[in-house]
């Protein structure tokens, strides 16, 4: 019997000891995969063996990329982050004609419903129209080039100029001219607003500057298979607000990989039990959009003001109202994270951060490598450099002289003055 109890008493120690091993090992596991043990596990390890891990996971991430082919590799420049020259190349090769994501459909409701924004030094205008058909114009009157509207939002179906009164429908017409429609040469049809291109996924409204005729369609991939999945046409936007940071860019790509490790334990080790995991999409070079959960969707979009200081504009998607303190959560998980970002910048302009650390971020960014090499070799063969998104003036002969007349008109009495009443405020 005393060796019955022995034996029985050793299974239950080999049980235990089993059920404590693997607990070890799942919680090292789950440990492992999070950034702040990375971050001690950095400090501790010496530095080759460090460069070795890093090495390992930037191969890894490389296999994971498909690097675009390009003859000049300009990320390996400091100045991929800090330079003014750069940031205007992006300026003409990314900005200028690729695909931009705006803003999401939700947020217009009626007619005459519009929105203001601003990248990289384009102001230009989301509306709604008559037809339901959401159009987006550069933000400046075709007369004398002054904003058509400097509010954030509003709704209206006509579009003045506060300068001198010129007024669009929400197509971008010119219906009004005041004091124009005597002028010799003048058409009204050949001064609408500019229009930009303008194109809808899953709700997800983008832009393309390019002033070309014709532009490669808007195409998502597998990303527009995920945000269907996750229902984000369904969604509305909850609350956003904005948040102003010294640094690059393209550093917010960095918060994609940051996001994908805030997992739970349980998510990783049984996600069948736990729900779904937290998600990151990157898309259209400035933007992640993130799930928190299956009813949130969290939006970060780029807006670049120079090479060194970026606004980033945060908008919260769901299809109910969640708590406000897991609103109130996010807000501070967010700005904890831009501030991480404007250190990091720091430490790059001080030369105190490892390449390594860069790495993913450098790695990700190859086809925006790719279109400033193929934009350079572009502007070296024409001489000169080439602004996709410019547009030209379209006035006749005879039309030139409006100028000189609407100045002849700018007087206490006249239209043209009316700005300074504000009578033309819509």
């Amino acid at each position: 019997m005393t060796h019955i109890a022995m034996d029985k008493s050793v299974i239950a120690l080999d049980a235990l000891l089993y059920t404590l091993g693997v607990g070890i090992l799942l919680t090292a596991g789950y440990a492992l995969r999070t950034e702040r043990f990375e971050n001690i596990l950095r400090k501790l390890t010496p530095r080759w063996l460090s460069w070795a891990s890093s090495k390992t996971r930037e191969d890894q991430h490389i296999l994971k990329v498909a690097e675009p082919e390009t003859s000049v590799d300009l990320r390996q420049s400091p100045s991929w982050w800090s330079d003014e020259k750069m940031f205007e190349l992006e300026s003409r090769a990314v900005f200028s004609k690729t695909w931009l994501f705006v803003t999401h459909t939700s947020r217009f409701k009626k007619p005459g419903d519009y929105r203001t924004f601003e990248i990289a030094g384009f102001s230009f205008i989301v509306i709604l129209g008559r037809d339901r058909q959401l159009r987006a114009f550069h933000n400046v009157c075709r007369h004398r080039a002054y904003a058509v509207t400097k509010k954030e939002s509003g709704s209206s179906t006509v579009l003045g100029c506060r300068y001198h009164g010129w007024s669009y429908d929400t197509k971008g017409k010119l219906i009004k001219a005041p004091e124009f429609d005597k002028v010799p040469g003048f058409d009204k049809n050949m001064n609408g607003l500019w229009e930009i291109k303008t194109s809808i996924s899953q709700s997800m409204v983008f832009v393309n500057f390019d002033a070309a005729s014709e532009v490669d369609s808007l195409s998502l991939g597998d990303v527009e298979t995920r945000l269907k999945r996750w229902s984000l046409a369904k969604m509305e936007c909850l609350e956003d607000w904005k948040v102003e940071g010294a640094f690059n860019w393209k550093l917010l790509g960095s918060l994609a990989t940051r996001g994908k490790k805030k997992e739970s334990f349980w998510s990783w080790m049984v996600p069948f039990l736990a729900g779904t995991s937290q998600d990151d999409l990157e898309i259209s070079h400035t933007t992640i959009v993130r799930r928190i959960s299956p009813e949130v969707i969290l939006v970060l979009k780029a807006i670049p003001k120079s090479a060194k200081s970026t606004t980033v504009e945060c908008s919260i998607f769901a299809k109910a109202s969640p708590a406000l303190m897991e609103i109130s959560s996010l807000k501070s998980d967010i700005n904890w994270d831009i501030k991480q970002l404007v250190i990091k910048q720091q430490r790059i302009l001080r030369n105190q951060e490892p390449i390594l650390s860069l790495a993913s971020s450098v790695v990700s960014q190859g086809e925006i490598n790719r279109l400033l090499g193929v934009h350079l070799e572009a502007e070296k063969k024409a001489g000169a450099e080439i602004h996709p998104a410019a547009r030209e003036q379209s006035f006749s002969r005879e039309g030139k002289a409006d100028d000189d007349f609407c100045r002849e008109l700018e007087n206490p009495s006249s239209t043209c003055n009316a700005n300074a009443r504000g009578l033309l405020d819509w």
